[in-house]
């Protein structure tokens, strides 16, 4: 081993701890900067080098190094971004935050030739900016970040088990195999972002038929069903009343069960949904109020408070016993408790209609 390299070896001894510390505040500081942005991170972690892992690097490249100060990657980095488009927002955030070293700096997504596929990230060389006395301890010490896309961090890891070095060490067959999950890797990284804008876009124009009052044709899913329930000012103001009555709070509701709940009904769009409020509102809370005379709830979801329009629906509609439980196996799974429920609702169908005969006959 070379005296440089020896020398270096001590340094990183002398000044590992002082590497550790680093760490951790470069680490706090990306992830405090994260918080304030649109992006979605799937994890900021970092990692001193081993001292092993150092003298496997010297060894390779004796004679580059003259002091540890030279080996940029002592302390590491890595920020794993959602979607690939996100890296270039941690890019800015980045250049911002820290000095970067553009000579040693590389973005391995650029290197790439076009008809080439493989592992790519963005690599920074950077330093803190030394602005304050906490910093100025931390002078001339470099680090590497590196960013990078979740689905460019899996093909990394297949990459590095695989150990592809370059073209002679993989028979062709196994390299065509390589290119090929490489090219699909790519590709889905892309269609992520895309999938990811197309959701967007929709419950964009969702949000803005809904405000129009021009949502009656759209389909009925759990994008535009939570938009919808959250914005409709009959379904709002029926939830506040069903509130007042159960004298409790009421907890986000359970899009999926409703979905099924209307699905049941044959309900497929918004408007459907309008009009099945607008129809039962009133005789939900009625029934509402019936039931909870002999119950108290602490906490009553949103998702039971809807429930009841549907038994409203079930009241209008001449559904045998055997077709209102086969509703309630939608969310109740004890037979005997559904049975109950079942039998209540329609007695209390029952008083109602003989409440509209005797007020008929004027008794």
């Amino acid at each position: 081993m070379s005296p440089a390299a020896t020398l270096i070896l001590l340094q990183y001894n002398e000044y590992k701890n002082s590497y550790l510390n680093l760490g951790l505040v470069v680490q706090e500081l990306i992830l405090e900067e994260i918080r304030k942005m649109d992006v979605h991170t799937v994890s900021v972690t970092h990692r001193i080098k081993s001292e092993d892992s150092l003298k496997r690097k010297l060894s390779l490249k004796d004679g580059k190094y003259d002091t540890l100060y030279d080996v940029t990657d002592i302390l590491g980095v890595r920020i794993i971004t959602m979607y690939s488009d996100e890296i270039d927002k941690v890019a800015e955030m980045l250049q911002n935050l820290f000095v970067i070293d553009w000579k040693n700096s590389v973005d391995k997504r650029k290197t790439l030739g076009v008809r080439e596929f493989g592992y790519v990230s963005l690599h920074y060389i950077c330093s803190v900016k030394g602005s304050s006395k906490f910093f100025k301890n931390y002078d001339g010490i470099k680090f590497e970040i590196q960013i990078r896309s979740q689905m460019q961090h899996i093909w990394s890891e297949i990459n590095h088990d695989i150990g592809y070095k370059s073209d002679f060490t993989l028979p062709t067959s196994c390299m065509r195999s390589f290119s090929r999950l490489a090219s699909l890797m790519e590709i889905a990284d892309a269609m992520a972002c895309d999938l990811r804008n197309e959701i967007s876009g929709y419950l964009k124009s969702v949000s803005e038929k809904i405000r129009n009052g021009d949502a009656d044709d759209i389909e009925i899913n759990r994008v535009s069903i939570i938009e919808y329930a959250n914005s409709n000012d009959t379904i709002q103001n029926y939830l506040d009343e069903f509130e007042k009555i159960c004298k409790t709070n009421r907890i986000a509701f359970d899009a999926d069960s409703f979905i099924k709940s209307l699905g049941w009904f044959g309900f497929r769009t918004l408007g459907d949904v309008g009009s099945l409020f607008e129809r039962d509102s009133g005789l939900a809370l009625r029934y509402a109020t019936h039931v909870f005379k002999t119950m108290e709830a602490e906490i009553v979801t949103s998702s039971v408070a809807l429930r009841f329009i549907f038994n409203a629906e079930l009241m209008t509609k001449d559904y045998s016993l055997e077709q209102i439980l086969s509703f309630y196996s939608i969310s109740i799974m004890d037979k005997r408790r559904a049975m109950t429920r079942a039998l209540d609702l329609l007695e209390f169908k029952e008083s109602l209609s003989s409440s509209a005969e005797k007020s008929a006959t004027g008794q």
